[in-house]
């Protein structure tokens, strides 16, 4: 878990932990991000035994959860299962048991629970894939199951025998994007990515972090090295236009209708530092988080 200015969140998900990890041996890291805030009276109040581990520097959400998963894989044994989790998410009791279960159960790469906004309207599960095809809901044990080609930065439990095999986060990204990086590259290594949707979770952040100027910036900027990366010069080519043209257009109007044009701005700054190849954290304007950021 990656703490950067976001006291009141960590706390509330810290308190979650105990309900979320029922029968399970869980060992917590949080990752001090360069927080301005005392994390280790935050973790004090809340009852949790975890590990701080202090980064002098602002690494992002890649840079910082490596950190983390590091210090997982070093251990002797190692984890069966490592869990990304933003300071922004309530896991509801049993939920980490559950995901586990689904892991074990399918044999699959990553696993994600239903996320939700706090008003309880489904958001980050994709409906449809990152070229625009439908997702596929299937079946295990009873239990439904939403087989995805990315899954929500905010919560992943993610095989340790997976991310052996892929690697970690690409920190060249700084924020966003980088977890359907990886997702990207475990889909290729034949693993199934699912959203098991009878596990709920609640994303505190999720509404308020798509209007912040840092992801409009980062958003736009690092779809521009996702593509190429991932797909080469020609299909990168035609997904980078179907983004700019379909997904962003639509951020677009948004933008607009709620009169908040600094984000179009932002986001066309972004783009162009994309174009221009930048990556990792920017010294650009627009790029200076408004408050903590989001995982993705």
């Amino acid at each position: 878990m990656v703490a950067f200015n976001n006291g009141a969140s960590l706390a509330s998900c810290l308190a979650a932990l105990r309900a979320a990890g029922k029968g399970l041996n869980l060992s917590v890291t949080v990752i001090d991000n360069c927080s301005r805030e005392n994390i280790d009276s935050i973790i004090r109040n809340s009852g949790i035994s975890a590990d701080i581990v202090r980064s002098e520097a602002n690494l992002g959400y890649g840079g910082g959860n490596n950190i983390g998963i590091r210090r997982a894989l070093g251990k002797t044994p190692p984890p069966s299962a490592i869990l990304v989790l933003n300071p922004d998410v309530e896991l509801r009791s049993g939920a980490i048991s559950e995901l586990c279960r689904v892991l074990q159960e399918t044999h699959c790469g990553a696993v994600s629970p239903q996320m939700s906004d706090p008003p309880g309207a489904n958001q980050e599960t994709p409906s449809r894939s990152l070229w625009g095809r439908r997702t596929r809901s299937i079946r295990s044990g009873g239990r439904p199951l939403t087989s995805v080609d990315r899954l929500p930065g905010s919560c992943i439990l993610i095989s340790t025998e997976a991310l052996k095999r892929v690697g970690l986060f690409d920190e060249k990204y700084f924020l966003y994007w980088e977890e359907i990086d990886l997702c990207v590259r475990l889909r290729r290594a034949k693993y199934e990515l699912l959203i098991a949707e009878d596990v709920a979770a609640v994303h505190h952040g999720a509404g308020e972090g798509c209007l912040k100027r840092h992801r409009a910036y980062y958003m736009w900027r690092n779809q521009i090295y996702f593509s190429f990366k991932n797909y080469g010069p020609f299909l990168g080519f035609l997904f980078v236009a179907r983004r700019v043209f379909v997904a962003d257009a639509r951020e677009v109007i948004r933008y607009v209708k709620q009169g908040r044009s600094e984000l179009v701005l932002a986001g066309l700054a972004g783009l162009w530092a994309g174009l221009r190849g930048e990556s990792g954290p920017s010294v650009s304007r627009f790029a200076l988080p408004e408050s903590s950021p989001p995982g993705t």
